[in-house]
């Protein structure tokens, strides 16, 4: 169920740590990369996890069931219990927060590996980018010299 978590985190990670870097031009990236390589927070993002997926399968779905019955009495909520909680009625095992808290610690790790190698390449990222910026610039100028020109 919940195997998708660390693909789409990882993933999550990789478009953030560009636009963090974007929000903090200059020498505020590396501090980006390095803040993502503190294993604290790699912790708390398991922990965190973990009590989100808690407190949302405890939530109880009795009054929508009931607000469901008074609209529709043939729906399937007729059989929900009034105490009944979203993981109930998700059939979610008691220990599916623990994995998931597990599993997004696992990414927090593996979100610390890839920053640490791209504050490696940081450099060389910068340059590229620097002189892509340049090239482009200088199409763009020659372009709209050449238009010119033929007119």
């Amino acid at each position: 169920m919940y195997r998708f978590v660390p693909f789409a985190a990882l993933a999550a990670a990789l478009f953030t740590v560009p636009a963090a870097a974007q929000q903090h031009p200059g020498d505020d990236a590396p501090r980006v990369l390095r803040q993502l390589q503190n294993p604290r927070n790699a912790e708390a993002l398991g922990t965190l996890a973990e009590a989100l997926a808690r407190t949302l399968m405890n939530i109880k779905v009795g009054p929508l069931a009931d607000a469901m019955r008074s609209v529709d009495p043939d729906s399937e909520l007729a059989n929900v219990p009034e105490d009944a909680t979203l993981g109930d009625l998700a059939h979610v095992d008691a220990r599916d927060a623990a994995r998931l808290g597990d599993d997004a610690h696992a990414v927090g790790n593996m979100v610390a590996g890839v920053s640490r190698q791209l504050e490696v390449m940081l450099p060389t990222l910068t340059a590229m980018a620097r002189d892509m910026s340049a090239q482009w610039e200088r199409d763009w100028d020659q372009a709209r010299r050449q238009s010119r020109n033929r007119r």
